[in-house]
């Protein structure tokens, strides 16, 4: 208990120990006859209304009501005792009953003494702290009859729990807010508190928390704001208690948003941070971390990004964001990489652009393209900081999703705005190795993917592995199918027996293997492999992985079952992509070619290849169609072929030597050394008289077996009559002649891009064609358009 008055220095203190707040509270001055101060913990509203006490000539009684364990009666004869004090000498005794009414009675003569007398101030601090009920009907009493003989101050934290309704609506209650105590510039929040007690500020706010309880209080301190859970695995699971004794008090409020978390009031909550700072910082970064990584694990991504930030986590984001996720998918835990995809927030919900950052790259690296997009596009709509870390990020991010996207060009531009100011950090260099490489890949840029994985690297097992995949791609661009063949062997060994989604190096190798055993001849390894790669890539789903598992598996097809068991894949590959072209598509649209030239389609086949961009594999296609027209084609299309890549160089010089024997000696020799064989095979009747006519036995005893003994045809799939169209299909198809897109065809019929798609996904099953030119003559033919 505290009781004190205006003479009373002892108890608060030197006269200069207390501040100037009073000036603050001048409305003190004022008619009123009960004034409610109600502000938060550490403001200094005691300081401030002793402040004003000390100014004031009315005479101050001051009581601490807080957890009181005096009787009723003991409480008001003591404050009444005391204001007795400071009235008039000759003033009556009061009466001394002891039965159920002496309060009342008490009560009623101190009321009529102060009715006609000067005023006097009752001053009540840490009023919301009152238990007992009674003591409100006995104050409101007390102010209604001794009218204006009486002042009454009210000091609490929070006023949920005075019963200040009747006051107010009698217009005999002065509100006064926090924003009536500013502090004075030099004197931060809550000195006033420091000031009346003399101790600490903490102290004098947790004055009688047991210290359990202010250890929990400490701990809860560290989140913004705090449920049971977070609560529990910040504090362990006896905070519950705390947090309840806390409430009680008044240290805790609930939030805004109608949950039932909680916080420390801003002041407060500053306070405990530096005590815990200051006391114990291992264990105030502790608290800070697994708060973080609660909040991330239900899906508080800014607010764990926070957390982390404030802590002095410079890589805070990538704590978050990529490093977990990583983890598991490396250790192949599925189920945890979905748990933690499944717990992100509405991108929308997430405003810190740095973490919006990590999240999609996290995305990309774990093949979740579509998710990646989202968390993209949100970042269009954030400001971005002006510092070279997020920029560089921010390009490798949406070079990554360019080349998923099989949009090399808008990659490269990504790419080449990163610069060499600062150097790259490790993760960066790993980013920017794995997608630079892949998009000089992509284009054939032997020596600058060679290049760059120079730099790569191998610090981690997937890192290793991503080496090893590119390492091998750059081998079989070189043509070196042997080379390539080994190195990816180990790495695609028992793939039918994998059942985690696959990893986006893993695919890299899978496809490049593909690759290398069509080229080397083992076509059921390449159909095998193909098939693996074109379900990895639908699992992915991305166009970057389609396009390329689908051009492996549309040759690989070819030759194995025929053209039209190849031109049913190559229009289903079209059809499920979602970009319109790419420099990829081109492996695609030479499929075609040679499936268009198969079925005794010429003029089809040059056609696309005219719209196709020159170089030395749309020049060896028209080659071979020279062939087949009797031509030696050794002229203008072969005459650049020592520039070209090995395996097309091998085939231009096969073609150009069907009459020198030597030249062809020298190019079968070659393509024996480095493992190729279909690069030598498929070029018409008179390259293969040729290289009958050679000792293939001796020179490449692979290319005679494959010549002598070729693989038994797999059946090739059939198709029955045209299908009737429905009436959708026939109102796509009437548009088709024109010149509109896909996106166009699809705002002039009022449809979806995806339903046009599908409607002419099945024109072209039904008219058994594999493209719009081939789907409008056929049309035509029939009479349909």
């Amino acid at each position: 208990m505290l009781l004190v008055s205006r003479h009373d220095e002892a108890a608060v203190g030197p006269p200069d120990a207390v501040t100037a707040r009073w000036k603050a509270l001048d409305r003190l001055d004022g008619a009123w006859r009960v004034a409610l101060v109600v502000a938060p913990p550490g403001s200094g509203k005691t300081a401030s209304v002793i402040g004003w006490a000390r100014s004031t000539p009315l005479a101050v009684v001051w009581r601490d009501v807080s957890a009181d364990p005096q009787d009723r009666q003991g409480i008001w004869a003591e404050v009444i005792g005391r204001a007795r004090r400071f009235g008039d000498d000759t003033r009556r005794p009061l009466r001394t009953r002891h039965d159920g009414g002496a309060v009342d009675d008490l009560l009623a003569d101190f009321a009529a003494e102060r009715r006609d007398a000067d005023p006097i101030v009752l001053a009540f601090d840490r009023a919301d702290e009152v238990e007992d009920p009674s003591f409100w009907i006995d104050l409101d009493t007390l102010v209604e009859r001794a009218g204006d003989g009486l002042r009454t101050i009210v000091i609490a934290r929070s006023a949920s729990s005075i019963p200040a309704g009747r006051w107010r609506a009698s217009g005999a209650l002065l509100d006064i807010g926090p924003n009536d105590l500013p502090a004075p510039p030099d004197e931060p929040p809550g000195a006033g508190d420091e000031a009346v007690q003399g101790a600490d500020r903490l102290d004098v706010i947790l004055r009688g928390v047991h210290a359990v309880h202010r250890q929990v209080a400490a701990r809860l301190a560290v989140p913004d704001c705090f449920d049971s859970e977070l609560a529990a695995a910040v504090a362990g699971p006896g905070a519950g208690d705390s947090v309840i004794q806390l409430a009680r008090r008044g240290l805790l409020e609930r939030t805004d948003d109608g949950s039932d978390r909680r916080r420390f009031d801003p002041a407060l909550r500053r306070l405990l941070l530096d005590e815990l700072l200051r006391d114990d910082p291992a264990l105030y970064r502790s608290v800070q971390l697994e708060t973080a990584r609660h909040l991330a694990a239900t899906g508080e991504l800014s607010a764990a990004y926070r957390t982390l930030t404030a802590a002095g986590e410079t890589e805070a984001e990538n704590r978050l964001a990529v490093q977990p996720v990583l983890e598991l998918a490396r250790a192949g835990d599925q189920a945890g990489v979905d748990r933690v995809f499944g717990a992100l927030p509405d991108p929308a919900a997430v405003d810190e652009p740095r973490l919006v950052v990590a999240v999609a790259s996290a995305c990309l690296l774990c093949g979740r393209l579509a998710l990646a997009e989202s968390w993209a596009a949100r970042l269009g709509e954030l400001g971005h900081p002006d510092d070279d870390r997020f920029r560089r990020r921010r390009h490798l991010m949406v070079a990554h999703l360019r080349l998923l996207q099989a949009d090399l060009d808008d990659a490269e531009r990504e790419l080449a705005g990163l610069g060499d100011d600062p150097p790259l950090s490790g993760l960066e260099r790993a980013a920017l190795v794995g997608v630079g490489t892949r998009v000089a890949l992509g284009r054939h840029r032997v020596s600058q993917a060679r290049r760059l994985l120079s730099d790569a690297p191998t610090d981690t097992r997937h890192r290793r592995l991503e080496r090893e995949a590119l390492t091998a791609w750059v081998e079989l661009l070189d043509g070196d199918v042997v080379t390539s063949l080994g190195r990816l062997e180990p790495l695609v060994a028992g793939l039918e027996h994998r059942h985690e989604v696959p990893d986006q190096a893993l695919l890299d190798a899978t496809i490049t293997a593909a690759w290398a055993a069509y080229l080397g001849g083992d076509l059921p390894a390449a159909n095998r492999l193909s098939v693996i790669a074109l379900g990895d890539a639908d699992r992915l789903r991305c166009d970057w992985n389609l396009l390329r598992a689908g051009a492996v598996a549309v040759w690989t097809l070819l030759r194995l079952s025929g053209p039209a068991a190849a031109r049913s894949l190559l229009i289903e590959t079209r059809l499920r992509r979602r970009s319109e072209r790419s420099p990829l598509d081109a492996a695609l649209d030479l499929a075609e070619v040679s499936i268009l030239r198969a079925q005794g389609r010429v003029d089809s086949a040059r056609a696309v290849l005219d719209g196709m961009e020159d170089g030395s594999s749309t020049r060896l296609m028209l080659a071979s169609l020279e062939m087949d027209s009797g031509s030696l084609a050794n002229g203008e299309l072969l005459a650049e072929r020592d520039s070209w890549p090995v395996p097309h160089r091998i085939a231009a010089t096969v073609l150009a030597s069907t009459r020198d024997r030597d030249g062809l000696v020298r190019a079968v020799e070659e393509a024996c050394h480095l493992g190729l064989v279909m690069p030598l095979t498929g070029h018409g009747s008179a390259v293969d008289a040729a290289l009958a006519a050679l000792p293939l036995e001796r020179l490449h005893p692979r290319l005679a077996h494959h010549l002598a003994a070729p693989l038994t045809a797999m059946p090739a799939i059939t198709r029955g009559p045209v299908e009737a169209l429905t009436a959708r299909e026939r109102t796509v198809l009437a548009l088709l002649p024109s010149h509109l897109t896909y996106d166009q065809i699809a705002d002039r019929l009022s449809l979806s891009v995806n339903t046009v798609k599908s409607n002419i996904k099945s024109i072209y099953r039904k008219l058994s064609v594999a493209s719009r030119s081939d789907a409008v003559d056929t049309a035509r033919a029939a009479g349909l358009v």
